[in-house]
């Protein structure tokens, strides 16, 4: 057997030898330490709310019987429960499992849990307790919850689950959200298969060492079938980032060849021949090439097809409009024409789709009115990054329209009516995809349209801290497509009060009416008119007020000190709000606060800040712009510094004094 192992940006090729011996399972079945069970907190991570104290994953070939090669997948996990936030996280298990083919059916055997209390009391799991359930008509899933789980606990669990797929490894992740002490993955391959393996992470190789990024784990590899490693810190949620599992230590293979009857069969090939299987592929080319798979769509589209227009892009915006107008996109995510479905005339008859079969009826519609248009397969955000190396058709879980429009390139995506032609889906935005052409493919760059919301507020404050006024916006872009949304849908300008009800618990909106809701190819605006009782505070003399009175950003959205891993925006975006603010007569600001200018590296973004007086009118001016869309682990503390800048100043209070 042959691995060729992807870290990072080096290639490594390591021969396994199955006579040498390899480390066994770290933790042994109900053997917990003392030190683990009165453990209150993890000295690494003293804010954790639980740690994995040990984790086994073990891959074994095996001839079954019938003369048929299978694995058994054998899993051993043991946690500790630091805090109530961890425990029904933790303590409920779910397995799932492949049913879809007589006879091939994967089997999930031996299930054992237990729980420890901090004094060595154990509760084991009955197997009454286990319950099966059908995800669909592929999948199932065995469930069970460990008994007994308290702050304190130390929970474990085991399972093996055999298949027959034996060219289907599961990727193991040692890394977590929570710390992990340790985790180690073992292999035993028949050598007839050929794997590619691919080691996913922040790492950097130092000579034969490989380090998880700043140095926070060694990778140990034995042979090339045993894979440790220690004291992982945890992988947070925070915002901004495409999915955890695009920076989360893991190792994943991939079939290459296998060797049977004296012969090798390729699995893993080319890009090229990737690219006339996919051309050739029922579910996917045929469909937008063969007129016989959209015929009913063709039909029901061929007045707007025959109606002559002045561009291009109208006859784009068309049929655009067509299918977001016909069809609903039923919530799920794929590339090609998939579940129970077998052309597109019949998700045109369902009148609902996957996101990849309703863009696969626009590319067709398009070819059919004469505009150049290509298929772009692609992963989502929370689908992850995808590895461009060799073709895996389990990466991609999504397409997008290349067309040419007017001799510019555009990228389309359909199924939101508030989404202009050009803007593809927020979850889109993932940098990279496949595009492929009648005698041609290849990789390229997914540009991203940008956002801006521009505040304009005119206000006055009476002496008695009531502030009256009104706010005008003007979103373009993205910002266009979350706001006429929110439009639609609170037209009485109800998404503004819960937007500010907690600065100002007395909002009452009085009015609100808007400009160019439905035409979304122009600045969508918002006019609001609103009274804030108590909106200042005063006291004898003097008001108290906080005059920034509306931003995005409330709170920081980067709350650690320091991030390893890298901040993914999406798109670039400004917000700017201006606010003139007339006083109560008679009253002048103490102090005014100073102003602030900061700018990041590069034109990544920068934050403007100032408030000046003048004959009895305050007017505050806030700019925030981010261009640059990925920030890595370096860059962060000046994108961090930003952020608090920008709260920092719309937190501050002036403070007003009557002049006597």
């Amino acid at each position: 057997m042959k691995f060729l192992t992807i870290i990072s940006f080096c290639l490594l090729t390591i021969s396994s030898v199955w006579g040498k011996s390899v480390p066994g399972n770290p933790i042994k079945w109900g053997k917990i330490p003392a030190e683990d069970l009165k453990m209150k907190t993890y000295a690494a991570d003293p804010e954790a709310d639980a740690i994995v104290l040990g984790e086994y994953g073990n891959i074994e070939y095996f001839v079954d019987e019938a003369n048929r090669i299978k694995y058994k997948f054998t899993v051993h996990r043991r946690i500790k429960i630091l805090k109530e936030s961890a425990i029904d996280r933790y303590s409920d298990i779910e397995i799932d499992y492949y049913v879809g083919s007589s006879g091939a059916d994967d089997q999930v055997k031996g299930i054992k849990a237990q729980s420890f209390t901090p004094a060595g009391n154990r509760q084991t799991l009955s197997k009454k307790d286990i319950y099966t359930e059908a995800y669909n008509k592929n999948y199932s899933i065995k469930k069970f919850s460990i008994p007994n789980v308290q702050v304190g606990s130390v929970i474990e669990h085991k399972y093996v689950k055999e298949t027959f797929y034996a060219g289907n490894i599961p990727t193991w992740y040692f890394q977590k959200e929570i710390p992990v002490r340790i985790s180690r993955y073992n292999l035993k391959i028949m050598s007839e298969y050929q794997f590619v393996q691919s080691f996913n992470g922040r790492v950097v190789t130092i000579g034969e060492d490989t380090y998880m990024y700043q140095g926070v784990s060694k990778l140990t590899i034995v042979d090339g079938r045993s894979y440790t490693m220690e004291n992982l810190q945890a992988v947070d949620g925070e915002r901004y980032i495409t999915t955890l599992r695009d920076y989360m230590a893991s190792i994943s293979f991939y079939l290459e060849s296998v060797y049977n009857d004296g012969a090798t069969e390729v699995r893993l090939g080319t890009w090229d021949n990737f690219a006339e299987q996919q051309r050739k592929d029922n579910l996917y080319g045929k469909q937008y090439l063969k007129r016989d798979n959209y015929k009913d769509l063709l039909a029901a589209a061929e007045p707007i097809l025959k109606k002559k227009r002045s561009s291009e892009k109208a006859t784009v915006k068309a049929l655009y409009e067509f299918i977001n107008r016909t069809m609903k996109w039923d919530e799920n995510y794929h590339y090609a024409v998939w579940y129970k479905k077998e052309s597109l005339n019949a998700v045109f008859a369902d009148k609902k789709g996957n996101s990849g079969e309703l863009n696969l009826m626009l590319l067709a519609l398009l070819r059919e009115a004469g505009i150049k248009a290509y298929p772009v397969m692609m992963s989502t955000r929370r689908h992850g990054k995808v590895l461009e190396t060799y073709p895996l058709d389990d990466q991609f879980n999504h397409v997008l329209v290349h067309a040419t429009v007017d001799g510019k390139p555009m990228f389309l995506d359909t199924n939101n009516e508030y989404r202009p032609i050009g803007y593809p889906r927020f979850s889109a935005l993932n940098k990279r995809g496949w595009i492929l052409k009648e005698n041609s493919h290849a990789w390229i760059d997914i540009p991203a349209q940008s956002g801006s919301d521009v505040y304009l507020v005119t206000a006055k404050l009476d002496a008695d801290g009531t502030l009256a006024g009104m706010m005008q916006g003007a979103y373009q872009g993205y910002a266009g497509v979350s706001e006429r949304q929110q439009f639609r849908e609170n037209k009485n300008g109800e998404h503004w009060k819960k937007r500010l009800v907690d600065k100002y618990p007395e909002v009452k909106i009085d009015s609100v009416k808007s400009e160019n809701l439905n035409n979304v190819y122009k600045i969508f605006k918002d006019e609001i008119h609103w009274s804030i009782p108590e909106a200042a505070q005063v006291s004898g003399d003097l008001i108290y007020i906080s005059p920034a009175w509306f931003s995005a950003f409330s709170e920081n959205p980067f709350k650690q000190e320091k991030r390893t891993y890298p901040v993914d925006i999406g798109y670039p975006f400004k917000e700017q709000l201006v606010v003139n603010l007339e006083l109560p007569e008679g009253y002048v600001v103490e102090d005014l606060p100073e102003p602030v200018n900061l700018a990041l590296p590069n034109k990544g973004g920068k934050f403007q800040y100032f408030i000046k007086e003048k004959d009895g009118t305050l007017q505050l001016v806030s700019k925030l712009s981010i261009k640059q869309l990925v920030f890595e682990p370096s860059e962060y503390a000046g994108l961090k510094k930003i952020f608090d800048a920008l709260v920092e100043k719309h937190s501050e209070q002036l403070v007003l004094k009557k002049v006597k």
